[in-house]
């Protein structure tokens, strides 16, 4: 019995698969003509995100869905809801001119999703990668220090990518060294324009310097943890002092707020004379006001810890 984690996984792997096959086979159909070219050369800044969200297909791969599924997603939206609008509106042509307007925007709905969905994840996945970063830098130094070369350094970050974090990055430079015969000091810097942590990226193209220079790179892993280090020490300040002021707005929203419109409301209705009922402002503010606030603070919190936890 999989659990909902491993089920999720094993689905995104499936629609990776998917995504893949479809991909090459709509290659094989697109890549000779010249509107697919052209289309490709457009799109030729999606190629940065691609490689960097960590989704398993390629740009070549990928592009050719975003000719597909919207053309998909048009013929099927059309075709679906025409039988729909002709029950409702009773008329051919508005039904018609209603499910082809529907199918077009199911269509750039379809396409938006796509070219955004890359972007996305390149952003969640460089947000949780900067949180391990220390750790992998750490885990870098020890290696160095020990005294393994670097094709030896990237195997084993490799093995332990699963902890450490920057899987893509190491399984591409692991891949170009050891089965397509590249030196470990191009596979290196092919390696740091597709990081989406600009910080890795700079130091797996100094490790490539470090290693054609023959340089001291326990050392400079050294000074780049300490840096790391600093750099968390300060954004846990910075979230500790933010964190103090969302229990303040808590506080004050949440207990003191309520209990002092009650009170207040109370009184005016004892008065009375007031043009909206007190009771009925009570129960809109009990129970549409402090949920709101509570879930506005919730995606506050969150936000400030996602950047010291991932």
């Amino acid at each position: 019995m999989l659990t909902p984690i491993e089920f999720t996984k094993w689905l995104f792997q499936r629609w990776v698969r998917v995504f893949n096959g479809l991909g090459k086979v709509l290659y094989r159909f697109l890549s000779k003509t010249k509107f697919f070219e052209e289309f490709s050369r457009r799109h030729l800044w999606l190629k940065k995100y691609i490689e960097s969200s960590g989704l398993g297909v390629s740009y070549r791969l990928y592009v050719p869905s975003l000719i597909f599924l919207p053309v998909i997603s048009f013929i099927i939206l059309t075709i679906v809801s025409l039988p729909i609008h002709l029950v409702i509106i009773r008329n051919y042509a508005f039904s018609i001119i209603a499910s082809l307007a529907l199918g077009l925007a199911g269509s750039f709905v379809s396409y938006g999703l796509l070219m955004y969905y890359p972007v996305l994840k390149a952003r969640l996945r460089r947000e949780k990668l900067k949180v391990l970063l220390p750790y992998t830098v750490s885990y870098l130094n020890i290696l160095a220090t020990a005294g393994y070369s670097t094709e030896t350094i990237i195997a084993k970050c490799y093995e332990k990518s699963d902890l450490i974090g920057f899987k893509e990055e190491f399984k591409k430079v692991y891949r170009e060294t050891y089965f397509v015969g590249k030196d470990i000091v191009t596979a290196l810097r092919e390696a740091s324009s597709s990081t989406p942590v600009p910080q890795f990226s700079i130091i797996l193209y100094s490790l490539a310097n470090l290693t054609q220079t023959g340089g001291d790179i326990g050392t400079y892993l050294k000074r780049e943890l300490e840096y790391l280090m600093m750099e968390r020490e300060a954004a846990m300040r910075e979230a500790l002092n933010s964190m103090g002021m969302v229990m303040e707005v808590f506080v004050s929203g949440l207990i003191v707020f309520p209990l002092t419109f009650i009170i207040v409301m109370s009184i005016i209705s004892s008065i009375g004379g007031f043009p909206v009922d007190p009771l009925s402002l009570i129960f809109l503010v009990i129970f549409g006001g402090v949920p709101l606030i509570g879930l506005i603070l919730f995606l506050l919190v969150d936000s400030i810890m996602s950047k010291i936890i991932g």
